[in-house]
């Protein structure tokens, strides 16, 4: 998949999302990813929220993801 596919899958799948926790928790890791050092969203998260993202987080390194399609089709209007 190219970094074009890519963007705009991904930007249809959050199109698609209701749940605002969701989003800023997907928010937060864009945030992280993007942001200068030192600027951060994260304390501001509740810490349940910040345990399901690290948890997360540490699955997808470990191989542990859902396929693309899987997840597309969950998400379809």
């Amino acid at each position: 998949m190219s970094t074009a596919e890519l963007k705009l899958n991904l930007h249809n799948l959050i199109e698609g999302i209701e749940d605002e926790s969701f989003l800023n928790a997907i928010y937060v890791i864009l945030a992280q990813k993007t942001a200068p050092s030192g600027i951060s969203k994260w304390d501001e998260l509740p810490e349940a929220l910040k345990q399901e993202i690290e948890e997360g987080l540490k699955e997808a390194e470990n191989g542990k993801v859902i396929e693309h399609e899987v997840v597309m089709k969950k998400y379809e209007k």
